[in-house]
């Protein structure tokens, strides 16, 4: 038999690395543990040394479900009847297309069937009799060239497709600003499925979804006032000034800055957000050749930090910080500007220029900040923090009335995933007044530029809209209008002229699928469709925590029962198959851990069903290894010739079981993907532990010269090696 060194280090390196991906579970559960001991006094004390260790670990462990550790369950429903009856023109509907509408609602209320099939079949019963056409009642629609009833049909099946993506998007930004860990959104045909784990104020989740979204265009704010204003806050919570006191200058002098003390890249960041504005070119519409709106949507740009430090002030007499030590420097700059340090900012000279970064800049006088315009840009961490700043009174009585401070709804990242906390966001100043609402908007689609192919959004007003947005534009050319949903901005696209016929074209999407989103959140304003829970429920934490006793104790009466039976029936091999089932267990979690999972009570299910197959393989294994012993085959060649032969019929049984598996989690919702996706990852893990783990285990018992193996087979049927060698 082959050398078992090799085998040896794959099964130690698979179990390190498994160690790897659960320690931050342990290390969880173990910190959470000595955290709720604590009253809240000492609890603050324990965050200011552990907080950040605690929060790392919470991230990247094992996640528990809904059911699991209890919280709030919500079913809601776009309201397409409502939604087809809204975009009906209002002077052509009559009491058969009310009837259609009605029936539609009774019928959707019972059935998962697509609303449009439901709606058409509707309208032809009650409607059809009078000899009016879907043509008669909708005539707003923007068809095209097709223009029948077919076409109608797939424009209103499009909307309610649109509204249902609308409805999680604006869920899913409500709940991130909620603030629940780990919330599960998930949209199954009109129905959006919202799991709030933890969650118990049932009162404030639901005013918190059923609010109806608002898209607003907002001038944004980028002068010198907003420096101005920033360096106030800075003096308000360092306690040089008060907040009505606002004549009082700051009592450093702007030197030159330090570009190394920030921790961030100011040259890349300066590269970046000048080639992002490289595209901003004037192009033409079809509805107006001389006009377009080009974005300067500064997501594009690259990162920040929280932690600048002072300008260099060496040799300067009035340095405050003169004689302190570069650490202490840090400290007390910090100290000096607990709001500037929190972002990052950008200057340049026009919003065609090149890029600066002048974070320290709020140590010199407000009367020198140069003209121009100021870009800001924070991290997530960053976010929460400026947010509790503004949320105090002394800060919000230096804010004028016309600021509002917002942010960009996703951050960029380079890794490009969804959580990643070094993702950049954008701060914006916005004007507190919307300039328009999303009310005029009558359709927004993507698209891609005939010049350039970059992916476009094309953006139509209605003719309100359309006068409104071409004064708008026509005053403010030259200047960012942020796109804001929920208080969140999704694009600020710069004006580059005035815009008539309400037609206009936003580029500088980095791809087709920002491209999309954007033209999902406009649509948001053009689509009146309702959101209604339908159902609701409490988990409370007491059925989850008997769940979780319930389901780790039928996993481990599964387990135990199994390898009892194991090792009384194949006594040696048995419990080596034993340990082969707690190395199964123990690998499964960890690429739980690993895939960042959520643990629901069907996933336990799912870990039993996997305890019960674990030892499928080493019975059909050892069956084999009896009957070949049986024959008066050899120790060696009983061992391979029961691995081998058996091989094929343990991979047709698990290979069955995963495609089982495979088809739950495709068709399946909720708790049948959990169970699968335990099963499948459980199944993986059985092939590596009882085929390969336990065969590695005999083959070193046989180098190691072992002359007898127990499998449970009778005494008479014992046979050693040197039985056989004197026969």
């Amino acid at each position: 038999m082959k050398s078992t060194t090799t085998r040896l280090i794959l099964i130690a390196l698979s179990i390190i690395a498994a160690g790897f991906f659960l320690w931050p579970t342990y290390k969880f559960y173990s910190l959470d543990g000595e955290r709720n001991g604590l009253d809240s006094v000492a609890r603050i004390k324990w965050d200011s040394i552990h907080k950040e260790d605690w929060e790392d670990a919470r991230a990247k462990r094992i996640k528990l479900g809904l059911d699991l550790q209890g919280g709030i369950y919500i079913t809601m429903e776009v309201d397409a009847p409502a939604l087809l009856l809204e975009t009906a023109n209002r002077d052509a509907v009559d009491d058969p297309f009310r009837k259609a509408i009605e029936a539609t609602e009774n019928e959707a209320k019972l059935s998962d069937e697509a609303v449009i099939d439901i709606f058409a079949r509707n309208f032809k019963q009650h409607v059809g009799p009078t000899g009016r056409t879907l043509l008669d009642y909708y005539t707003d629609l923007n068809l095209g060239q097709d223009i029948s009833d077919e076409a109608v049909l797939t424009k209103l099946g499009q909307n309610i497709n649109e509204a249902v993506n609308q409805a999680e998007e604006v869920i899913r930004r409500r709940i991130d600003r909620y603030g629940v860990s780990e919330p599960s959104i998930t949209k199954t045909g009109r129905r959006i499925i919202v799991e709030l784990p933890g969650a118990k104020n049932e009162e404030e989740v639901r005013g918190l979804l059923q609010t109806t979204a608002r898209l607003e265009f907002k001038l944004v704010k980028d002068g010198v006032e907003v420096a101005e204003v920033f360096k106030k806050i800075d003096q308000v919570l360092a306690g040089k000034i008060s907040p009505s006191d606002t004549a009082k200058k700051a009592d450093t002098t702007l030197t030159q800055k330090d570009t190394s003390v920030a921790k961030i890249d100011s040259t890349a960041v300066a590269k970046k957000v000048d080639s992002a504005k490289k595209g901003d070119s004037t192009k033409k519409t079809a509805a107006d050749t001389n006009t377009q709106l080009a974005t300067n949507d500064s997501s594009k740009k690259a990162a920040t930090d929280t932690a600048a430090k002072p300008a260099d002030t060496a040799g300067d007499p009035n340095d405050p910080y003169k004689g302190l030590s570069d650490e202490e420097k840090g400290k007390r700059y910090v100290a000096d500007h607990p709001f500037t340090t929190l972002f990052q900012t950008i200057y340049r000279q026009n919003s065609d220029g090149k890029g600066e970064d002048v974070t320290t800049i709020y140590a010199g006088q407000p009367n020198q900040f140069p003209k121009g315009q100021y870009d800001f840009y924070t991290s997530k961490a960053g976010i929460e923090k400026i947010r509790a700043l503004l949320a105090r009174p002394e800060v919000r009585a230096v804010i004028p009335e016309d600021m509002v401070i917002a942010f960009s709804a996703h951050g960029q990242s380079e890794t490009k995933k969804k959580d990643d906390p070094n993702a950049v966001f954008n701060m914006f100043v916005v004007t507190r007044d919307a300039e328009l609402t999303g009310e005029v908007i009558t359709d927004a689609t993507k698209n891609f530029d005939n010049m350039t192919g970059q992916p476009v959004v094309h953006m139509d007003m209605n003719s309100e809209g359309a006068d409104r947005w071409a004064d708008i534009t026509g005053k403010n050319i030259k200047k960012r209008v942020a796109i804001v949903l929920d208080s969140a901005v999704y694009s600020a696209p710069t004006v580059q002229n005035r815009i008539a016929g309400g037609s206009s074209q936003i580029t500088g999407s980095r791809d087709l699928q920002e491209a999309e989103l954007l033209a999902i959140v406009l649509k948001a304003g053009a689509l009146k469709a309702p959101i209604k829970i339908i159902e609701e429920r409490i988990v409370g934490p007491s059925l989850g925590e008997d769940s979780i006793s319930k389901g780790v104790t039928s996993m481990f009466l599964a387990a135990s029962l199994v390898m009892l039976f194991m090792a009384v029936y194949y006594a040696f091999g048995g419990v080596v198959a034993d340990v082969a089932v707690i190395i199964n267990v123990y690998l499964t979690m960890a690429v739980l851990a690993a895939l960042q999972a959520t643990l629901t009570l069907p996933g336990i299910g799912g870990l039993v069903v996997t305890i019960g197959m674990a030892v499928d393989g080493n019975i059909l294994i050892y069956e084999r290894i009896r009957e070949e012993l049986a024959r008066g085959r050899s120790l060696n060649q009983a061992v391979s010739d029961g691995f081998n032969k058996a091989f094929a019929a343990i991979i047709d049984t698990h290979l069955t079981t995963i495609i089982t598996g495979i088809i739950l989690f495709v068709f399946g919702t909720g708790p049948i993907q959990g169970f699968a996706v335990t099963l499948i990852i459980g199944i993986l893990a059985t092939l590596f532990t009882a085929v390969f783990m336990t065969k590695t285990v005999f083959m070193m018992m046989l180098e190691r010269g072992a002359t007898s193996l127990n499998f449970g087979q009778p005494k008479a049927r014992k046979i050693t090696e040197t039985q056989q060698a004197r026969a």
